[in-house]
């Protein structure tokens, strides 16, 4: 990631640390998530000036399937302990996914962050063409301010022009449920990432 980013978010970083957060047992996450997430303020900068920072989008072709088979093995995520990472450490690798949509043609589920529930967006768009499924995974971060922290879509919103990084989270995302669905049994997931439109 370009240098300025990952100076943006320690700074960023340094201010929100200061934040009070909610305690988990009050759900304001939970509630905050789907504004957050409807706003998508942490991918304004991001679209605007072509960065790709915090966010990955890859295209998967899967052979010899249905998208129903796809979208059931995805529906797993909730039941995930630990994300597909070589990281090590603990916050990185624990997985916190939570099913929104499971259609057969879209796919949504959020990822909260274990101590501050920081947002990422999870949405698989599939098609269906001649027994081969298509599906276009994207996954963002929704902003720099964590959804424990009451206002977090307005604070995101002004911080917004601060590009951040995710410290390959959303890759580790795609990862972890491509993952799901070569679990599945489908023979080949052939992954061809690409830039998001």
């Amino acid at each position: 990631p370009p240098i300025t980013a990952v100076m943006s978010t320690d700074f960023v970083l340094s201010i929100i640390k200061w934040l009070p957060v909610c305690p988990d047992s009050w759900g304001v996450h939970t509630w905050q998530a789907p504004s957050l997430a409807y706003w998508r303020p942490g991918t304004w900068v991001q679209r605007l000036f072509g960065l790709q920072t915090n966010w990955c989008r890859e295209r998967w072709v899967m052979p010899g399937t249905d998208a129903t088979v796809v979208v059931r093995a995805l529906s797993n995520c909730d039941s995930l302990k630990e994300q597909r990472t070589n990281a090590t450490n603990p916050a990185i690798k624990a997985a916190n996914f939570k099913t929104l949509e499971a259609r057969p043609d879209f796919f949504s589920c959020f990822f909260f962050t274990p101590r501050k529930r920081w947002l990422d967006v999870c949405e698989v768009t599939l098609r269906a063409d001649g027994g081969t499924v298509y599906a276009d995974a994207y996954s963002f971060s929704a902003g720099i301010v964590p959804t424990a922290v009451l206002g977090c879509t307005f604070l995101s919103a002004v911080l917004s022009p601060i590009p951040f990084v995710d410290y390959g989270q959303n890759k580790n995302h795609l990862r972890s449920l491509r993952g799901l669905v070569e679990d599945e049994g489908i023979v080949e997931v052939q992954k061809k990432e690409g830039k998001a439109a």
